[in-house]
């Protein structure tokens, strides 16, 4: 069964070891997790590690991560000023985009 995780309005260094313990924790107990970005207001790039993380993560257990919506505009231009989306393939294309689950 797939578990909906609500981001938080803010995922910045100063509070993201709560973020990442909540996904990690989900991802333990379900065997997919669907995450709700409607609350997102503010990230940096620790919320984009934490979910590289979790997608390997998910990746190495068989279990699906996927994103509810497509990543904000402001998720956007940080992967693109951080280069993640540079040659990236079409599973990670459309994990940002909400379109495609990992696994």
């Amino acid at each position: 069964m797939t578990e909906v995780l609500r981001v938080p309005k803010s995922v910045t260094i100063s509070c993201s070891a709560a973020f990442a313990r909540d996904v990690a924790g989900k991802l333990a107990e379900h065997d997919g997790l669907s995450l709700d970005l409607d609350g997102l207001e503010e990230a940096d790039l620790s919320f984009i590690q934490i979910l590289l993380s979790a997608r390997e993560t998910a990746a190495q257990c068989n279990k699906r991560l996927r994103l509810g919506r497509p990543a904000p505009e402001a998720v956007q231009h940080l992967l693109e000023r951080g280069g993640f989306l540079d040659g990236a393939g079409a599973d990670t294309q459309g994990f940002w985009s909400g379109e495609v689950a990992s696994q």
